[in-house]
């Protein structure tokens, strides 16, 4: 009982621990801060909505974001030029 309260117990501490000088941060935004977008019709045929979870900063080369489909659109043949 003691080691199972332990290996809880040191997570959760930890969790709390301040990240060392240098390192990312993390940015929370409440669910709907962030406006929807159309999606780019080079990457999306009929209408999708995109709303982004994330974008490319000084520390990332990619974007996160979420889509919705509408009956009938689909996703367009492309690449990613970094990668997927």
């Amino acid at each position: 009982m003691k080691k199972t309260i332990l290996a809880t117990a040191l997570p959760l501490a930890l969790m709390g621990a301040v990240p060392a000088s240098g390192e990312e941060t993390m940015t929370i935004s409440p669910n709907g801060s962030r406006a929807s977008r159309i999606g780019p019709t080079e990457n999306f045929t009929g209408n999708v909505l995109v709303d982004m979870l994330f974008d490319v900063d000084e520390n990332k080369r990619a974007i996160g974001g979420h889509v919705t489909f509408v009956p009938g659109a689909r996703s367009a043949w492309h690449v990613h030029s970094t990668g997927q």
